[in-house]
């Protein structure tokens, strides 16, 4: 499976589970709302109405990379959390998952106070979602 492959599969996980998907796949897209002149974007923002506001998830997605690259995903994802507000998932393949896993402490310390989790692509394209708990 390749980064598309996971969009793909993170962009119908989120169809069936009553999400809009924005972004383009296989090209991170969206910006990140910051008071910074900088643009940080990141490849995809999940939106569900609720009854009471709106529910976004940030994405962003990474495939058989180092473990730097998959870090590098992760506080992005970070960063997309603490400035647009939501909770946030680093989609990667099952074997980058099981990999960050290794460092689940950190991941935790890291993202302290964010709701921030992985979602975890088999080659099958199905989903799970694992948090740091």
């Amino acid at each position: 499976m390749n980064e598309g492959g996971i969009n793909k599969a993170v962009k119908e996980w989120a169809e069936a589970n009553g999400y809009q998907y924005k972004g383009v796949l296989n090209k991170g897209d969206v910006p990140v709302p910051t008071t910074y002149t900088q643009e940080v974007r990141i490849d995809a923002l999940l939106e569900k109405a609720t009854d009471k506001n709106i529910e976004r998830i940030w994405i962003e997605s990474k495939c058989d990379d180092s473990l730097s690259e998959l870090l590098s995903g992760f506080v992005k994802v970070v960063f997309a959390v603490y400035y647009g507000g939501g909770r946030g998932m680093l989609a990667c393949s099952k074997k980058d998952a099981e990999s960050l896993l290794e460092h689940k402490d950190f991941l935790k310390y890291l993202s302290e106070g964010l709701e921030v989790n992985l979602l975890s692509v088999d080659d099958k394209g199905n989903i799970e979602v694992i948090t740091f708990d």
